[in-house]
């Protein structure tokens, strides 16, 4: 990645998830009656971290094959995309009346759109 493509995608992703997590609450209800948040409940707390560590340890064994660079970065796309994918199916399950997994369905989106614009300025 070159430098004026990351000064693409590092700002991106900065506002992308401030947008997500800092303004997209206060219109989207995310606690429901019972005022649940994701440390109140061990099981998916321990559920995320999984997710979260495997998603980790899968990006570092793709640098470490040296992929070509098309392809390392469809890689971490996917796994970006996946791994936003399962935290809203897990809030979804976990936090029952909230509406969490909106936001970060949002995020994903939002996700989807930084890749996009990258994709387009690198390899159009």
């Amino acid at each position: 990645m070159t430098a004026t493509l990351f000064s693409i995608v590092l700002p991106g992703i900065i506002i992308v998830s401030i947008l997500a997590y800092a303004v997209l609450p206060r219109w989207i209800v995310v606690t429901g009656p019972g005022k649940l948040i994701h440390k109140d409940v061990p099981k998916l707390n321990r559920y995320l971290n999984i997710v979260a560590w495997t998603q980790l340890v899968l990006m570092f064994v793709t640098v470490v094959l040296e992929l070509p660079r098309p392809q390392m970065e469809l890689i971490f796309f996917a796994l970006i995309a996946v791994t936003g994918i399962a935290f809203a199916l897990l809030e979804k399950k976990y936090l029952p009346g909230t509406r969490r997994y909106w936001v970060t369905l949002c995020w994903v989106a939002g996700m989807c759109i930084v890749f996009a614009i990258y994709g387009w300025v690198a390899y159009f």
